[in-house]
Protein backbone atom coordinates (compact mmCIF):
# COMPACT_ATOMS: atom_id res chain seq x y z
CA UNK A 1 0.00 0.00 0.00
CA UNK A 2 1.04 3.76 -0.26
CA UNK A 3 2.43 5.00 2.35
CA UNK A 4 0.94 8.30 1.16
CA UNK A 5 -2.13 9.61 3.31
CA UNK A 6 -4.80 10.55 1.29
CA UNK A 7 -8.05 13.12 2.66
CA UNK A 8 -11.54 11.57 2.35
CA UNK A 9 -12.24 14.79 -0.13
CA UNK A 10 -9.19 13.56 -2.05
CA UNK A 11 -10.46 10.00 -2.24
CA UNK A 12 -14.09 10.95 -3.01
CA UNK A 13 -12.45 13.01 -5.98
CA UNK A 14 -10.48 10.41 -6.74
CA UNK A 15 -13.14 7.66 -7.05
CA UNK A 16 -15.23 9.94 -9.28
CA UNK A 17 -12.15 10.90 -12.01
CA UNK A 18 -11.21 7.53 -11.87
CA UNK A 19 -14.97 6.25 -12.73
CA UNK A 20 -15.01 9.04 -15.25
CA UNK A 21 -11.67 7.39 -16.48
CA UNK A 22 -12.64 3.92 -16.85
CA UNK A 23 -15.99 5.16 -18.98
CA UNK A 24 -13.83 6.94 -21.09
CA UNK A 25 -12.26 3.57 -21.77
CA UNK A 26 -15.38 1.82 -22.69
CA UNK A 27 -16.39 4.85 -25.39
CA UNK A 28 -13.01 3.92 -27.52
CA UNK A 29 -14.16 2.60 -30.77
CA UNK A 30 -13.51 -0.79 -31.82
CA UNK A 31 -10.84 0.32 -34.35
CA UNK A 32 -9.88 2.39 -32.13
CA UNK A 33 -8.68 -0.22 -29.46
CA UNK A 34 -5.53 -1.21 -28.28
CA UNK A 35 -4.39 -5.02 -27.99
CA UNK A 36 -5.64 -7.05 -25.48
CA UNK A 37 -2.10 -7.08 -23.56
CA UNK A 38 -2.09 -3.39 -23.40
CA UNK A 39 -5.79 -3.55 -22.10
CA UNK A 40 -4.88 -5.93 -19.83
CA UNK A 41 -1.76 -3.92 -18.51
CA UNK A 42 -4.01 -0.91 -18.27
CA UNK A 43 -6.23 -2.36 -15.69
CA UNK A 44 -3.55 -3.83 -13.96
CA UNK A 45 -2.19 -0.43 -13.65
CA UNK A 46 -5.60 1.38 -13.05
CA UNK A 47 -6.71 -1.32 -10.08
CA UNK A 48 -3.16 -1.11 -8.37
CA UNK A 49 -3.95 3.11 -8.83
CA UNK A 50 -7.12 2.50 -6.94
CA UNK A 51 -5.85 0.04 -4.78
CA UNK A 52 -3.05 2.56 -3.22
CA UNK A 53 -4.81 5.61 -3.27
CA UNK A 54 -8.00 4.35 -1.46
CA UNK A 55 -6.87 1.14 0.20
CA UNK A 56 -9.57 -0.64 -1.01
CA UNK A 57 -11.01 -2.68 -4.56
CA UNK A 58 -13.76 -0.49 -6.73
CA UNK A 59 -17.00 -0.78 -6.73
CA UNK A 60 -18.44 -3.74 -8.33
CA UNK A 61 -19.66 -1.63 -11.01
CA UNK A 62 -16.81 -0.02 -11.95
CA UNK A 63 -14.48 -3.51 -11.90
CA UNK A 64 -17.94 -4.41 -14.49
CA UNK A 65 -16.90 -1.81 -16.70
CA UNK A 66 -13.33 -2.74 -17.06
CA UNK A 67 -14.17 -6.24 -18.17
CA UNK A 68 -16.21 -4.72 -20.36
CA UNK A 69 -12.67 -2.78 -21.35
CA UNK A 70 -11.10 -5.96 -21.62
CA UNK A 71 -13.53 -7.89 -23.54
CA UNK A 72 -14.63 -5.13 -26.10
CA UNK A 73 -13.20 -7.15 -28.63
CA UNK A 74 -15.94 -9.62 -28.45
CA UNK A 75 -18.91 -7.52 -27.00
CA UNK A 76 -18.79 -5.04 -29.56
CA UNK A 77 -18.56 -7.64 -32.75
CA UNK A 78 -21.60 -7.21 -34.34
CA UNK A 79 -21.46 -9.90 -36.56
CA UNK A 80 -24.66 -11.96 -35.75
CA UNK A 81 -22.99 -15.54 -36.14
CA UNK A 82 -20.29 -14.94 -33.85
CA UNK A 83 -21.63 -17.77 -31.41
CA UNK A 84 -21.36 -20.50 -33.96
CA UNK A 85 -17.90 -18.98 -35.70
CA UNK A 86 -15.84 -18.39 -32.03
CA UNK A 87 -14.44 -21.17 -29.54
CA UNK A 88 -15.51 -19.23 -26.83
CA UNK A 89 -18.27 -16.98 -27.74
CA UNK A 90 -19.33 -13.94 -25.49
CA UNK A 91 -22.21 -12.09 -25.94
CA UNK A 92 -23.14 -8.42 -25.08
CA UNK A 93 -26.18 -7.66 -23.38
CA UNK A 94 -27.63 -7.21 -26.50
CA UNK A 95 -27.31 -10.13 -28.24
CA UNK A 96 -28.27 -12.08 -25.18
CA UNK A 97 -31.82 -10.47 -25.56
CA UNK A 98 -32.18 -10.81 -29.39
CA UNK A 99 -30.76 -14.73 -29.37
CA UNK A 100 -34.16 -16.52 -28.04
CA UNK A 101 -35.77 -14.48 -31.00
CA UNK A 102 -33.84 -16.35 -33.35
CA UNK A 103 -33.05 -19.82 -32.13
CA UNK A 104 -35.66 -22.41 -30.78
CA UNK A 105 -34.72 -23.70 -27.35
CA UNK A 106 -35.86 -27.71 -27.13
CA UNK A 107 -36.10 -29.18 -23.92
CA UNK A 108 -34.68 -32.76 -22.91
CA UNK A 109 -38.45 -34.47 -23.11
CA UNK A 110 -38.97 -32.98 -26.63
CA UNK A 111 -35.81 -34.34 -27.83
CA UNK A 112 -35.52 -37.71 -26.87
CA UNK A 113 -39.22 -38.04 -28.15
CA UNK A 114 -37.85 -36.75 -31.74
CA UNK A 115 -34.70 -38.97 -31.57
CA UNK A 116 -36.95 -41.81 -30.82
CA UNK A 117 -39.15 -40.64 -34.04
CA UNK A 118 -36.71 -40.40 -36.26
CA UNK A 119 -34.53 -43.62 -35.46
CA UNK A 120 -37.42 -46.03 -35.36
CA UNK A 121 -38.29 -44.25 -38.45
CA UNK A 122 -42.39 -43.82 -37.26
CA UNK A 123 -45.01 -41.43 -37.90
CA UNK A 124 -45.69 -41.31 -34.74
CA UNK A 125 -45.05 -43.10 -31.11
CA UNK A 126 -47.47 -45.29 -31.27
CA UNK A 127 -46.36 -48.93 -31.15
CA UNK A 128 -47.81 -49.52 -34.83
CA UNK A 129 -46.28 -47.45 -37.50
CA UNK A 130 -48.01 -46.49 -40.26
CA UNK A 131 -46.28 -48.36 -42.52
CA UNK A 132 -47.17 -51.42 -40.86
CA UNK A 133 -50.59 -50.91 -40.13
CA UNK A 134 -52.35 -52.04 -42.98
CA UNK A 135 -51.04 -55.46 -41.62
CA UNK A 136 -52.52 -55.56 -38.05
Amino acid sequence: MNETEYSPEEIITFKEEFEDKVRELNQIGRADLPDIDTRNSEVDDLLDMHLDVTGEIPDHNVITLLADYVLADDLKDSNPHKTTQTEYPIQSTHSRRNTPKRELSVSAEILDYLHSKYTKQLDNLSKVSHKNRDDV
